[in-house]
């Protein structure tokens, strides 16, 4: 798989790949998200099937503004454009 590495203002590195066929969002669950109106919850359930347990603890441990350039910059990775 084709991997994203994201390194952090603390030399913090972490990894995540691009949906698709192995790690396949699941329809029914979009739909519930989008039911809700949340789209950070669609962008936690995108980051974590583009995660490995390794990769999501290490995620909890950066900052706030490290967290969001990663999801951003991921984002951009994996062709999934963010609203605002």
């Amino acid at each position: 798989e084709e991997v994203f590495v994201f390194k952090a203002t603390d030399g913090t590195t972490v990894g995540l790949t691009k949906l698709g066929p192995k790690r396949r969002p699941k329809p029914g669950k979009l739909a519930l998200l989008d039911e809700q109106g949340d789209g950070i919850k669609v962008l936690w359930y995108f980051l974590k099937l583009a995660s490995s347990d390794v990769s999501r603890e290490v995620q909890a441990e950066l900052d706030e503004e490290d967290y969001a350039e990663m999801a951003r910059e991921w984002a951009e990775f994996a062709g999934i454009e963010l609203g605002e």
